[in-house]
């Protein structure tokens, strides 16, 4: 009886420990709109749910950003703190517009993450799958997407020649 009085306590114990961490923040953007983010996280199990919201989000380079990206999975960080096991599906529908450059993208996406993710270096050690579609008038240097660049990559390489 003793021992299932422990047992008991310490299942008690540990489910008052065991519950996920509201996340809520807003953060107004440089030149107006805003950015929410709001779900759950579970530190113990590692599990979550959020969704990142923009509205008007505006730049200071006049990039406004409307829309959405939800992310449900797992995101347990080791005990050491270094590495994080990773599971994460990833959907976003986000509209940018900039009317000094006269465009409008919008970007659909469905995106599966998994592997061990290193917190010091940002590598992750697993595989990253995309469905995405973009629409609408965007900077896209062909032949660099052609060559297996992605477009990250060819903004950064066309910001650092500017430099």
């Amino acid at each position: 009886m003793m021992k299932i009085f422990l047992v008991c306590v310490t299942l008690m114990v540990v489910s008052q420990q065991i519950q996920a961490e509201l996340i809520e923040s807003q953060i107004d953007c440089p030149n107006g709109g805003t950015r929410t983010l709001t779900g759950n996280y579970n530190p113990i199990t590692g599990v979550f749910d959020l969704q990142a919201v923009a509205t008007d989000c505006t730049t200071q380079q006049g990039m406004i950003t409307n829309g959405s990206i939800t992310a449900v999975g797992t995101f347990k960080i080791a005990t050491n703190g270094s590495q994080a096991d990773v599971d994460i599906d990833i959907n976003y529908e986000v509209n940018r517009s900039n009317a000094e450059l006269a465009t409008l993208t919008q970007n659909i996406c469905q995106r599966t993450i998994t592997g061990t993710y290193e917190m010091q270096t940002g590598l992750l050690d697993g595989s990253s799958t995309s469905n995405c579609e973009k629409s609408g008038k965007f900077y896209a240097p062909i032949l660099e997407l052609a060559a297996g660049f992605d477009e990250l990559e060819s903004i950064d390489k066309l910001r650092a020649e500017q430099q």
